[in-house]
């Protein structure tokens, strides 16, 4: 029991580390796109280019993100499901 507890523990931990992690991409995000728009019908296209990469490259990141967050919910909930069982 107090293994499933340990390992319910370390899903919240992880699953806060992942929220912090998805608030400082979104920032990230947030400034991306207000620098693409000021960049939009700039002759340097190669600035855009590149600022365009990065911003899919955290969209994936975040979307990888939210993806383990779920497994982690799943996962607590049928660690959850376990626990209660071993109780009865």
């Amino acid at each position: 029991m107090k293994d499933t507890e340990r390992i319910l523990d370390s899903f919240t931990d992880r699953w806060g580390e992942l929220e912090k992690k998805s608030w400082q991409i979104q920032a990230m995000l947030s400034e991306l796109e207000e620098i693409i728009e000021q960049t939009e019908g700039d002759d340097d296209l190669m600035c855009s280019i590149q600022t365009s990469k990065i911003y899919l490259i955290l969209e994936t990141q975040l979307a990888q993100i939210k993806s383990e967050q779920f497994f982690i919910e799943d996962a607590g909930v049928i660690c959850s499901r376990t626990r209660k069982e071993d109780l009865k």
